[in-house]
């Protein structure tokens, strides 16, 4: 119940920065079971995911999604494949951030979208203190990130990336929203 709550809550904010329609190729990077790739179906008929856990990656291809065991700082697709990449609570995982924002502005295409959802967090890990004893992992945020963290290392790593969006919603916790385009080739 809250996961489709919260599902909910995350679609409703990031749909009006989705422009690539029907027809679009999205990728979903830390997808886990698929929550978001059900709801994203909806908006894009092509949606694939990547996960680096390999249950959630199994949980979710039972479930028909076309799902892979994948890095976010080495993603197993060709440049310029997606329309879209989504990334939600996850970045705030993932080690070398700015390798990773490289590899999603790597295989999006010319003209296509980043958009990124993460919590708001005056200590890193306090949103996800009521669901840590849910995970196996026990995988705790690395740090706390905000959107200047997040356009500054889009320009130390000289990225192809320009940001239109930037701004903040309520779900269960805060949550900060900042969405890039990669300019037309």
């Amino acid at each position: 119940m809250i996961r489709e709550i919260s599902t909910r809550l995350h679609i409703n904010n990031i749909i009006d920065h989705y422009h690539a329609g029907k027809n679009g190729t999205v990728l979903e990077v830390g997808c886990n079971r698929g929550f978001m790739m059900s709801e994203l179906r909806k908006i894009s008929g092509y949606v694939y995911g990547v996960d680096i856990d390999e249950d959630v990656v199994a949980a979710a291809r039972q479930k028909g999604h076309p799902v892979f065991v994948c890095n976010a700082e080495n993603l197993a697709f060709s440049d310029s494949r997606f329309d879209a990449v989504f990334s939600i609570h996850t970045i705030e995982h993932i080690p070398d951030l700015q390798k990773a924002v490289r590899e999603f502005c790597r295989v999006l295409k010319p003209g296509g979208t980043l958009i990124l959802v993460y919590p708001y967090e005056p200590v890193a890990g306090i949103t996800c203190l009521p669901f840590w004893s849910l995970s196996k992992k026990g995988n705790i945020h690395l740090r706390t990130l905000n959107p200047k963290d997040l356009m500054s290392i889009v320009r130390q790593g000289e990225l192809n990336l320009t940001q239109v969006y930037s701004g903040m919603y309520y779900g269960l916790n805060p949550n900060y929203l900042s969405v890039f385009i990669k300019p037309p080739a």
